[in-house]
């Protein structure tokens, strides 16, 4: 698919209306109810009050896109997204410490194809869905210090899986080069099993030894940066 659209946008950049390279910022929220189900499960009875102090919170996430809007205003271009959550549990006091923490990551390959709608000659609104691949990582560290460290073990799981994401976007050109814009949706993520980095077959399970899976689905919104190529 991949591969197509660039195909599709080498085919088509003499006789685009515009090509432009855009950045942006985003906030997201993610469901994540299997890892807060297992982190809730995985506090040990030490004979302690263990809190989970954070719980996967919404949090920034960085993207990129390169595309090409046609003058029968579809767009069509790649693009590439970057999130990270997690989640912690903890407790601490003069005779020592605990934690335990879940941090994870995701990266998103893809396509995206817009339908552009002009307002005036300076702002713009795009009709945007984009897809593709994403891969997630999940990383387990559990820490336990008693006047000397008595252990610190880390364990790095990954999964793949697919994704959507449909979105409202509106730019504000400020000259031939610069726009900036936002853009609210949301994205859809299937529930992906995760796995040892070296062992394929290796999931990760909760208490029931059913296997737990990671779901970044939520809302997304942010802002951007676009600079204009060419036209």
């Amino acid at each position: 698919m991949l591969l197509f659209v660039a195909f599709v946008i080498s085919g088509t950049s003499v006789s685009s209306q515009q090509y432009f390279f855009r950045v942006e910022a985003g906030l997201g929220s993610f469901n994540m109810n299997d890892l807060k189900e297992f982190q809730r499960s995985y506090i040990p009875d030490l004979g302690v009050d263990i809190k989970a102090i954070s719980s996967f919170p919404p949090y920034w996430g960085y993207g990129m896109s390169v595309v090409t809007v046609l003058k029968s205003r579809l767009g069509l271009g790649l693009t590439t997204e970057l999130f990270s959550t997690g989640g912690r549990n903890y407790y601490g006091d003069y005779s020592g410490e605990y934690s335990f923490d879940l941090l994870t990551h995701a990266i998103n390959f893809g396509v995206v194809t817009a339908l552009k709608s002009t307002i005036t000659s300076r702002q713009t609104l795009y009709i945007e869905v984009s897809q593709g691949v994403k891969i997630s990582s999940l990383t387990l560290r559990e820490r336990l210090f008693i006047v000397e460290e008595i252990f610190d073990e880390s364990y790095r799981f990954f999964s793949t899986s697919w994704w959507i994401k449909p979105v409202l976007r509106y730019d504000f050109t400020f000259t031939k080069v610069i726009s900036a814009g936002a853009y609210f949706g949301a994205e859809i993520n299937p529930k992906s099993k995760l796995h040892l980095k070296e062992n394929r077959e290796a999931f990760l399970v909760d208490d029931d030894m059913q296997k737990v899976t990671i779901n970044w689905s939520g809302v997304r919104c942010g802002i951007a940066l676009s600079l204009n190529l060419g036209s």
